[in-house]
Formats: C-alpha cells, structure tokens, sequence
C-alpha cells in the first residue's frame, strides 16, 4: 500500500495541478493533484463494486456528526500529548536538575507557547 501511495505521489508530481492562486510546481499543486488521484480511484472502486456514489454520498451526510465528533476527539488528543511533552519539557528545569543536556531558555519558552496554543484548542475551542 504504501509503495502504490508512493507511487501516486511520484504521479502527482509529474503531473502538477493547474489551478487558481496555486502556484504550477509547488507542493501545494501536487497535494491537489494527489488527493484528486485518492479520491478517484476511491470513488472508482465504489463504483466497479456496484455502489452508487449518491447514495454513499447520502451515507456520508448521515453520517457527517459522528465523523466530526471523531475527528474532533482525535484533534484533541493529538492536542493533549503535544501538551504532555510541553509540560514535561518545560518542568524540566526543576525535574531533571543533574541532567546537563536538559532544554534551554528558548526551548522553554517555545514548549509554553507552544503549549498554551494547545491548552486554547483543548479547552477552549
């Protein structure tokens, strides 16, 4: 599988989206022409399995809150293991007092800021 998504993506580059505000080339052109080759030969798929692409639409619609209530706690736990490595980055001054190789006083102050975007979208957002 991956080899084959390789091998769209080394399509995708030879084969760069032309589109409105996107640059010809740039990585977002080729991210465009790759998810396009995705979603077609998913949708190609459906469609030799003998579905019929309105009605998994449908499916999709009825579907659509759980979706995003999964994305939304997948988002979030993502949010909360950078938070976890934030913390213990930034206690480590006091935690990991003999260790010399411990972060400096930018690394500290980059894991709290860094942290603090990641406590707004966990709690507040």
């Amino acid at each position: 599988m991956g080899r084959f998504l390789a091998w769209l993506w080394d399509l995708a580059r030879f084969f760069p989206t032309v589109a409105p505000g996107i640059r010809f080339g740039s990585g977002s052109s080729v991210l465009l022409t790759f998810l396009f080759f995705v979603f077609f030969l998913i949708g190609l798929v459906l469609v030799l399995l003998g579905f019929d692409l309105s009605e998994v639409e449908a499916w999709l619609d009825r579907h659509a809150d759980l979706f995003d209530l999964i994305g939304t706690i997948l988002f979030k736990g993502l949010l909360l293991g950078i938070l976890a490595i934030c913390l213990l980055i930034a206690t480590s001054p006091i935690t990991d007092r003999s260790n010399k190789d411990r972060p400096g006083g930018c690394m500290i102050l980059i894991a709290i800021a860094i942290g603090y975007v990641c406590v707004v979208g966990v709690f507040f957002l």
